[in-house]
């Protein structure tokens, strides 16, 4: 275990530092090949990794401004100065980020997600109180199904969803799907736009802006009011004005 590990730096109850890279196993986690366990608290030298399991991972940020490059790993470990989170490869379920307040999350690629100065990649699914995203430098492709809280950015499903920002420093057009049977309402604001889905038992809204392209297709009715650069629209009644 953890006192019985040599070659790691300070080892002392249940902490355990001295390595800049560590690999999630099973009940505990290896670092210059020693597997480690009954260890609690890991001080990661700064910049330091993480490499998940083939299985689930759960990823907990740590509340508070001065709690960036924190984590929990699968309510067991409590990491510091961690920069990288490698979810590994998908295997059965979803790797998933669990943040207890509001959050940001920048979108850094296909399957990664920058949150409390860390990068995640390989990631299914965020989950925050309200969420926020930002678009990537590139394209982004965002949808939108029978709620408009929930999005998938780049096929990383993100929950709680209150705004998204397709980024203006992108310089590429980003796209937002929405496929859904609800009504669809996009209204035009002050520097945002806002999306709704309204159906007989739920109603969901968003605020977005920077969106280039949208592409709806409803079973329902499009109201609009807003402007766009570009526009596909499939549902049952046509309203813009």
């Amino acid at each position: 275990d953890a006192q019985e590990s040599r070659g790691l730096g300070d080892v002392y109850k249940r902490q355990i530092q001295g390595s800049d890279h560590w690999n999630l196993i099973g009940n505990g986690f290896e670092a210059y090949d020693i597997d480690i366990t009954n260890t609690e608290i890991v001080i990661s030298d700064v910049g330091g990794s993480i490499k998940g399991t083939d299985g689930v991972d759960l990823f907990y940020l740590i509340p508070g401004g001065e709690q960036d490059n924190n984590l929990i790993v699968d309510n067991q470990f409590t990491f510091s100065n961690i920069s990288f989170v490698d979810a590994g490869d998908q295997g059965v379920g979803e790797d998933l980020i669990i943040s207890s307040s509001d959050q940001v999350w920048q979108v850094e690629g296909s399957s990664s997600l920058k949150a409390k100065g860390i990068v995640f990649s390989n990631i299914e699914r965020a989950r925050s109180t309200a969420s926020i995203i930002i678009g990537s430098a590139g394209k982004d492709v965002f949808e939108v199904y029978d709620s408009a809280n929930e999005i998938l950015a780049n096929s990383i499903r993100i929950e709680n969803v209150i705004s998204l920002d397709g980024n203006s420093l992108s310089g590429v057009s980003d796209e937002l799907i929405v496929n859904t049977a609800a009504d669809v309402n996009i209204q035009s604001g002050d520097g945002v736009d806002s999306l709704s889905l309204t159906s007989e038992n739920s109603e969901s809204k968003i605020n977005y802006k920077n969106i280039e392209l949208i592409r709806v297709d409803s079973d329902g009715n499009f109201n609009s009011t807003a402007g766009f650069n570009s526009l596909s629209v499939r549902a049952k009644n046509l309203n813009i004005n």
